[in-house]
């Protein structure tokens, strides 16, 4: 099968890959291993076992950077840049917003030097990306990447060194988003985002094989409703924003109406949900100003 492409191809039609879908696979594979045909044949015959592409070359593109990944974190998708956009929007640094990204109001207050949180970091994608967009702009920002996966730090910090423009300033953190233990030097932000865990117990037992099989489940399941996390997360936001600051999350399809009424009842105001370009809901942001946080 060496270097041959429509092999390839068939292999992984045969495997069940939709015959569109391995032909985008193999070219992939292809451009990658194509000169050297063992680690070709090999990286097919992964393929074809259902591991995904990204795991198999090592890296996956996400926004404008290109970020290292392995079975240890959960692989960027491209809805997740909705994440990026919606800080980057509110932060006062994106060009042009499309679609529900206009409904995101930009702070009240001028940020000079804005400090943003991403947690449940993984990869450290959603967080260094901002970053990134935001030193481009001569903008003076800092960001801190938090896990509570050892495994997923290691790749963050790997991603550091390779993808952000100024890797002094950003750092990345152990941090249990279930505890209320938090760091004594944490300090303030302008900006929390957070993509977690958010697959329900349903659901998780019918994930796609590739899914299920090969990616962290410690990333993915999100307790009997999917909404484990958002209560927490909340209230470690509402501890580590300034006043006029946002949270922004990620969730699932059919879980807006959840995540809203959770960041609305711990004092959160302004809240909204954006569709992806799926026409799916999936960011909530709330902005902190002010307001009691309610017991929950």
């Amino acid at each position: 099968m060496s270097g041959n492409i429509n092999k390839a191809i068939e292999v992984l039609t045969e495997a069940g890959i939709d015959h569109e879908d391995a032909r985008f696979d193999i070219g992939v594979l292809f451009t990658e291993f194509g000169e050297d045909g063992k680690a070709f044949d090999e990286a097919v015959m992964k393929r074809a076992a259902g591991v995904p592409v990204a795991y198999i070359v090592g890296r996956q593109p996400f926004y404008r950077e290109e970020y290292k990944v392995t079975p240890s974190v959960l692989i960027p998708r491209a809805d997740t840049e909705l994440l990026v956009e919606t800080a980057l929007r509110f932060l006062g640094a994106l060009d042009l917003a499309a679609g529900d990204v206009n409904l995101v109001p930009e702070s009240a207050e001028p940020l000079t030097s804005p400090r943003i949180l991403d947690l449940c970091t993984g990869t450290g994608c959603v967080g260094i990306s901002v970053l990134n967009s935001l030193l481009a702009k001569g903008i003076r920002a800092q960001a801190v990447l938090a896990d509570i996966s050892d495994e997923a730090l290691a790749i963050a910090r790997e991603n550091i060194e390779s993808q952000a423009a100024d890797k002094s300033a950003v750092k990345a953190i152990k941090l249990d988003v279930l505890s209320e233990d938090l760091p004594e030097d944490l300090g303030s932000f302008d900006v929390i985002t957070a993509n977690p865990p958010y697959i329900n117990s349903v659901d998780m037992k019918a994930l796609d094989k590739e899914v299920k099989d090969h990616e962290p489940h410690l990333a993915l399941a999100g307790g009997e409703d999917g909404l484990d996390f958002y209560l927490p997360i909340c209230k470690l936001s509402h501890k580590c924003l300034r006043q006029g600051g946002m949270l922004a999350v990620e969730h699932g399809y059919d879980q807006a109406e959840g995540v809203s009424q959770t960041l609305m009842a711990q004092g959160f105001n302004i809240v909204k949900s954006l569709k992806d370009f799926g026409n799916n809901d999936r960011v909530t942001f709330g902005i902190k100003l002010g307001g009691e946080v309610h017991a929950g």
